[in-house]
C-alpha cells in the first residue's frame, strides 16, 4: 500500500514540468522534508501544490494572451480596412462614371422585361461643352472627396452677395484637387474663359448654373421613375423636419420657393440634407428637382401646413 502511494506520488512530481529549476529544487526540499508526514498531511500539501502549479499556468496564459491581443487586434483591423483607391483607380472611376452619365438610359420590353440598351449607347465620353460639363458635375456631385466643394460651388453661384472675382472663386472649387486630364479647362470653358479679373471673356454656357443644380447620375424618367424618386425625397425632407435646425432651414427654403427662387431654395435645402453627409441624399433631392421642382417645393410646402380640407 505504501510502495503505490509512493508510486502515485512520484508520477504527480513528475507531471511538474512549467518551473523554474529554483522552484523545483524548493518543492522537491518540501516533499523530502514531509516524506515521514502523516498521509493527512502529505494529501494537503499536494493539493496546495496543484493549486499554486494551475495558477501560475494561468498566469502565464493571461502574459501571453495580454501581450498578443493587441498585435492580433491591429492585424484584423489592417486586414478590415479599405484599401484607398489610387489616383489611376480615381481617373477610371471618374471615367467610367461620365461615360455613363451620357449614355443614354437602357428601356425594357413589356414582354420580356429585360433591359435592351438603346441604339448607339455604346460608351463614349463627352465630345462637347454642354455634356462635358454635365457629366464632370454629375460624378463629382457623388464623389466624397468633392461634394461639398461642389455645394459650396453652387453656394457662390446662388447667394449673395457675389463677390467681384466669383467665376475665379466658382473655379477653384470645382478644379481643385482634380485628377482627370479629360476634363481639364471643361469648366473655364463653360464659364466663359474668364480673365485675371474673374471677368469672363466669351459667352460659354448660359445654363451652366442650370446644369450644376441639376447634375446627377440617376437617370429619373417620368412616369415611371416618379412616385419612388419622390418617396425617397419625402423621406428626406421628413428627416430634415425631425431636427431643430432643420425645422427652421425648411421655413425659408419654403419661403425662398413660393418667391420663385427655385435655386436658391434648393442650395438650402442641399445643404440642409448635407448635414449628415451623405451625398446620396443629395443625388435624390437635384434629381427630384430636375424632374419636377414644384413637386419638391410641394413636400416642403406640406412640412409647414396642414393639408386644407
Amino acid at each position: 500500500m505504501q510502495k503505490r502511494q509512493e508510486t502515485s506520488s512520484e508520477n504527480s512530481w513528475k507531471r511538474i514540468d512549467a518551473l523554474t529549476s529554483e522552484e523545483f529544487m524548493l518543492i522537491k526540499r518540501l516533499r523530502h522534508a514531509t516524506s515521514r508526514a502523516p498521509r493527512t498531511v502529505w494529501l494537503s500539501l499536494k493539493g496546495a501544490l496543484t493549486v499554486w502549479v494551475s495558477a501560475k499556468v494561468f498566469r502565464i496564459a493571461c502574459g501571453v494572451i495580454l501581450t498578443c491581443a493587441p498585435v492580433l487586434l491591429e492585424l484584423h483591423t489592417q486586414a478590415q480596412a479599405p484599401t484607398a483607391p489610387t489616383d489611376d483607380q480615381k481617373r477610371q472611376i471618374r471615367k467610367t462614371c461620365e461615360e455613363n452619365v451620357i449614355r443614354p438610359k437602357t428601356t425594357t420590353t413589356p414582354t420580356t422585361a429585360t433591359a435592351r440598351p438603346v441604339a448607339g449607347s455604346a460608351l463614349k465620353m463627352p465630345d462637347n461643352i454642354e455634356d462635358g460639363a454635365k457629366a464632370a458635375l454629375a460624378c463629382e456631385w457623388i464623389d466624397k472627396e468633392k461634394a461639398e466643394d461642389v455645394l459650396d460651388a453652387f453656394r457662390l453661384l446662388t447667394t449673395g452677395p457675389q463677390p467681384a472675382d466669383l467665376v475665379k472663386k466658382v473655379l477653384h472649387d470645382l478644379e481643385q484637387g482634380s485628377l482627370y486630364p479629360y476634363d481639364q479647362g471643361l469648366y473655364t470653358a463653360a464659364m466663359g474663359d474668364p480673365d485675371q479679373f474673374g471677368q469672363p471673356t466669351a459667352q460659354g454656357l448660359p445654363n451652366f448654373l442650370d446644369i450644376l443644380a441639376k447634375a446627377n447620375t440617376l437617370k429619373k424618367k417620368k412616369p415611371d421613375d416618379e412616385d419612388a424618386l419622390f418617396g425617397s425625397t419625402e423621406t428626406i425632407v421628413g428627416d430634415i423636419f425631425e431636427t431643430e435646425s432643420g425645422k427652421i432651414a425648411l421655413v425659408r427654403i419654403h419661403d425662398l420657393f413660393t418667391q420663385k427662387n427655385n435655386y436658391v431654395a434648393l442650395y438650402e435645402l442641399l445643404k440642409t440634407a448635407w448635414v449628415d453627409h451623405d451625398e446620396k441624399d443629395l443625388e435624390q433631392l437635384r434629381a427630384a428637382f430636375e424632374m419636377n421642382s414644384d413637386k419638391l417645393a410641394k413636400q416642403v410646402a406640406a412640412k409647414i401646413q396642414a393639408p386644407k380640407d
